[in-house]
């Protein structure tokens, strides 16, 4: 939090903070809160929180990403991401799914031993997402999990 909160505060003099924040507020509550990154090309989101109350059902994050799009349009910014996960929401506004990637960089043998073992459980993440009925056989053990935790 005192990242996030340290960021969101550098460059505001300046009117270039690190991590620009909207919100949505009506009658005093906060509604919904984004949190991104961007430059003159793209804006990235990086997190979000919707409220649990009464007025969740009426898509307050929907509003505002919309707003945050005319902002990031007007600004010239000609790239918006959504960040990652499959969600319908997204689809009202991001055209294009970019595939994810990641990346593994050693710096010591150690390093390399970790980034091998970092790849294989990427690959095997990949492949059990690409697997509909390991998704969901996996989906299901993690539910009877948390269930039997919270009894």
């Amino acid at each position: 939090m005192d990242f996030i909160h340290a960021a969101c505060l550098d460059g505001l003099i300046e009117g270039r903070p690190a991590i620009d924040l909207f919100a949505l507020e009506s009658v005093g509550e906060i509604l919904a809160v984004i949190g991104g990154v961007g430059n003159d090309q793209r804006f990235s989101v990086m997190f979000n929180s919707i409220t649990a109350g009464v007025h969740a059902r009426r898509s307050p994050g929907i509003l505002l990403v919309a707003d945050i799009v005319a902002h990031c349009a007007a600004r010239g910014i000609a790239s918006f991401d959504l960040g990652a996960g499959h969600v319908p929401y997204k689809a009202y506004f991001c055209s294009e799914r970019e595939q994810r990637f990641d990346s593994f960089i050693p710096f010591s043998a150690r390093g390399r031993a970790l980034a091998a073992a970092c790849r294989a459980a990427s690959a095997a993440r990949r492949s059990l997402k690409a697997t509909p009925s390991l998704f969901g056989a996996l989906h299901a053990v993690r539910r009877g999990l948390f269930r039997t935790r919270r009894a």
